[in-house]
C-alpha cells in the first residue's frame, strides 16, 4: 500500500511540474515577430509614448526592433518612455521612430512631439544598411537627452529634416489641409509616400497645419500635392499648393540627381513655397542638389597660332603692294573668334613714295556659316605706328616726311578654309582707320625753307595666314 501511494505521489509531482513549465513558456512565433502583439498597444501611465512611425519599405519587425533600441536607450538616461506602440490611446507626449527605405538609403529618425504632431526635437541620419541601426540608435538617444546636435560619424550622414510618422496602413484623410501623394511615375509607392511625408513634415515645421500623406482627400478644400517623377536617372521633385483641390495656385520644383537627394530638397521646397521666394534663394553650400551641381556645358573651341604674309597699300600715298608679315593668336569657336595680331609691312614696290606700317590689334570675328569654308567679318582696336616718305615734284626733289603713333580701329573680312581640321588657312582683307593724321614736313634745300602739312593715311592690307 505504501508503494502505491509513493508512485501516485510521484506521478502527481511530475504532471504538476510539466504544466507549470508549459504555462510559463511563450507561444512559439512562426513569423519572426514579437510573440505577444498586444504589447504594441500597452502604454505606461504618465510616460511618454514610444510610437512606431513611418516605415515604408521596412518590415514591421525591423521597425519595432529599431523603436525598442531607441526607447531602451532613452530609458537608460532616466527618461520615462513606454514600450513601442502602433497607436496612441490618449493625447500625450511621444517619441516617434521612423525608419523607411528610399532608393538604396534607409532614413532613420526620431522626433519628440508634445503634443502629438508638434515637433519639439528631431534627430535624423541616413543609413546604407539596417545593421547600422544598432550603432545609430544610441547616438540619437544620447543627442535627444543632451540636447546637442548629432555629429557626423561613420557612414551615416546627418540631415536636419525628419519625415512625419505613418502607420503600416495607408493613413486616411481626417480633415484640414490635405497632404496629397501626387504623380510618381517610375517610382515605387513607398518612395512616393516617403517623399510626400518629408515635404509635409517641413510644412508643419513652418507652421502649416497639413495632415499626413494620403492618396485622396474627399471634402478637402486646400491641399499640398507632392509630385515625384523619375526621368531616366534624374528625379523631378515638386510641391504644389492647390486651392481648391485640383487647382494649382503656386508651386516649387527641383531637379535631383537621384532619389537620395529628396531629404535635402524637401526643406527647400517647403520654405520657398511658404515664404513665397524663388527656390534659388533657399540654397546654401550644404543644400545644393542635382541641377545646381551640374558642371555647365561648354561650346567647342580651340586656340590657334598663325603666321602669314601681307601686301600693304596706303591710301593718301602712292604706296601699293608693300610686303610684310603678320603674327596671330586667337581662340575660335563655332560662330566666333577672338584674339590678337601683330602686323608689320613697308617698302616701296611701286611709285616714288615709301612707308612703314606697324599695328598691334585686339578684336574678334563672326562666322556667317558653320561649314568647312567659313565666311567671316570682324573688327577691333589697334595701336598703330605710321611713317611715310613722299617724293617731291619735278621742281623740288626733297621729300615729305611724317611719323606718328596712336590708337585706331580696324575692320576685316575674309574666308577661312579647313575649319573641320586642326589647321586653318585664312585669306583676309583689312582696313585700318587711325584716329590721327600724319604731320609731315618738307625741307627745301635750295631755299632753306621747311614746309609743313597734315596728311591722313588709310592702310589697307591683304593677308594670307596659316594657323595651327
Amino acid at each position: 500500500m505504501s508503494k502505491i501511494a509513493l508512485v501516485g505521489l510521484s506521478l502527481f509531482l511530475i504532471i504538476g511540474l510539466s504544466q507549470t513549465t508549459l504555462a510559463s513558456s511563450p507561444e512559439p512565433d512562426h513569423q519572426g515577430r514579437a510573440p505577444a502583439s498586444r504589447t504594441l498597444w500597452v502604454q505606461a501611465e504618465g510616460a511618454a509614448a514610444c510610437l512606431i512611425g513611418n516605415h515604408s519599405g521596412v518590415s514591421d519587425s525591423d521597425v519595432q526592433t529599431a523603436a525598442s533600441l531607441v526607447c531602451d536607450e532613452l530609458r537608460s538616461h532616466g527618461i520615462q518612455v513606454g514600450q513601442p506602440v502602433l497607436a496612441l490611446l490618449n493625447e500625450q507626449s511621444l517619441y516617434r521612430i521612423n525608419l523607411s527605405l528610399m532608393g538604396n538609403t534607409y532614413i532613420f529618425d526620431v522626433t519628440f512631439e508634445s503634443p502629438p504632431s508638434q515637433i519639439q526635437e528631431r534627430r535624423r541620419v541616413r543609413l546604407t544598411s539596417l545593421d547600422e541601426v544598432l550603432d545609430q540608435a544610441p547616438r540619437i538617444a544620447d543627442s535627444l537627452f543632451s540636447g546637442a546636435p548629432l555629429a557626423e560619424e561613420g557612414p551615416a550622414v546627418v540631415v536636419e529634416v525628419a519625415p512625419p510618422a505613418e502607420t503600416t496602413t495607408q493613413p486616411q484623410y481626417t480633415g484640414g489641409i490635405a497632404c496629397l501623394i501626387g504623380d510618381h511615375g517610375g517610382l515605387p509607392d513607398s518612395d512616393a509616400q516617403t517623399a510626400a511625408a518629408l515635404a509635409c513634415d517641413e510644412l508643419r515645421r513652418l507652421g502649416v497645419a497639413v495632415g499626413q500623406p494620403v492618396t485622396e482627400a474627399p471634402g478637402a478644400t486646400q491641399a499640398y500635392r507632392v509630385n515625384t517623377q523619375r526621368l531616366g536617372r534624374i528625379v523631378m521633385y515638386e510641391l504644389v499648393y492647390e486651392s481648391p483641390v485640383g487647382t494649382p495656385v503656386d508651386n516649387r520644383r527641383l531637379q535631383l540627381a537621384n532619389i537620395e537627394e529628396i531629404p535635402v530638397a524637401a526643406p527647400r521646397l517647403a520654405q520657398a513655397l511658404v515664404q513665397g521666394v524663388p527656390i534659388e534663394q533657399t540654397a546654401d553650400v550644404e543644400s545644393l542638389v542635382g541641377q545646381e551641381t551640374r558642371q555647365p556645358g561648354e561650346m567647342p573651341g580651340d586656340t590657334y597660332w598663325g603666321i602669314g604674309i601681307v601686301g600693304l597699300g596706303m591710301v593718301g600715298t602712292d604706296i601699293f603692294g608693300a610686303p610684310g608679315v603678320v603674327f596671330r593668336f586667337f581662340y575660335e569657336a563655332t560662330r566666333y573668334a577672338v584674339g590678337s595680331d601683330i602686323l608689320f609691312a613697308g617698302g616701296s614696290p611701286s611709285g616714288d613714295d615709301n612707308g612703314i606700317f606697324f599695328s598691334w590689334g585686339v578684336g574678334g570675328r563672326y562666322f556667317f556659316n558653320r561649314g568647312n569654308i567659313g565666311i567671316f567679318a570682324g573688327g577691333g582696336f589697334a595701336w598703330d605706328t605710321l611713317a611715310t616718305y613722299r617724293g617731291g615734284d619735278e621742281e623740288y626733289e626733297d621729300q615729305w616726311e611724317g611719323v606718328d603713333t596712336g590708337v585706331g580701329f580696324y575692320g576685316e573680312g575674309g574666308v577661312e578654309f579647313f575649319r573641320m581640321y586642326g589647321s586653318r588657312l585664312l585669306v583676309m582683307l583689312r582696313v585700318d582707320v587711325p584716329f590721327f593724321s600724319l604731320e609731315e614736313e618738307r625741307y627745301l634745300s635750295e631755299s632753306d625753307i621747311t614746309l609743313k602739312d597734315s596728311n591722313y593715311v588709310l592702310p589697307i592690307s591683304l593677308s594670307v595666314t596659316y594657323a595651327w
